[in-house]
């Protein structure tokens, strides 16, 4: 049985450069594009933050794998900048 609901995420991670969050950022864009429906996916970047809001109307795992899969790509994105 699937049970929807309606769930939002407010994330914010600081950089030390906005070289570095903007190199982060658009790694990032093509991940966020046709997301599946029920779930909204905005990035945007204030001060040295990069910003997500994510909304999802749909099962509960939807948001939370969502949520990890945006970390590791970061994480992943961070060591190719560094190695780079």
């Amino acid at each position: 049985m699937k049970i929807n609901v309606e769930s939002h995420v407010h994330l914010e991670l600081k950089f030390e450069t906005k070289s570095e969050l903007f190199a982060v950022m658009n790694s990032l864009i093509p991940d966020n594009i046709d997301c599946p429906d029920g779930l909204v996916v905005e990035m945007y970047d204030k001060h040295n933050c990069l910003v997500f809001d994510i909304s999802c109307k749909r099962e509960i795992f939807v948001i939370m794998s969502t949520v990890d899969e945006i970390l590791r790509h970061i994480v992943m994105a961070k060591q190719v900048i560094s190695n780079a």
